[in-house]
């Protein structure tokens, strides 16, 4: 394998497992999770199975989706379906879960934390970027 191309499969690798990371912490807190991720979790609280087992189960279904189309994946798509959940139980083993308490969760959910709550015409959910004001 040439330098570059390693190069790129160390990038590819750490990437991957970057996300399962930050998939984790956002399970941790608690603040809401993206569409297939509310899947993946939603999933788990009803099978009693890790939530990276499903990430994984649910991410090869989808590759045998692509057989009928005759698409192969490529090293990329292969490794995310291997490492994404692998990452993410990991994290979720490590990482407590969080405990909420007003103060904290509203500087979670802000661009900037204040002692004073905004109107709640102006929350917005974790996955919404939200501009700081004044």
């Amino acid at each position: 394998m040439s330098t570059k191309m390693s190069a790129r499969v160390v990038r590819l690798l750490a990437g991957l497992t970057l996300f399962g990371v930050s998939v984790a912490l956002m399970v941790r807190a608690d603040l809401g999770l993206a569409s297939w991720d509310v899947l993946h979790q939603g999933l788990a609280a009803r099978t009693g199975l890790p939530m990276g087992l499903l990430v994984n189960g649910v991410a090869l279904l989808v590759l045998l989706l692509w057989i009928p189309l005759r698409q192969r994946p490529g090293i990329g798509t292969v490794a995310n379906v291997a490492l994404v959940g692998l990452a993410l139980d990991a994290t979720l083993a490590l990482v407590p879960r969080s405990t909420r308490s007003p103060v904290g969760s509203g500087c979670w959910s802000r661009a900037s934390c204040s002692t004073v709550s905004p109107p709640r015409s102006t929350w917005a959910p974790a996955s919404v970027p939200v501009r700081a004001t004044g």
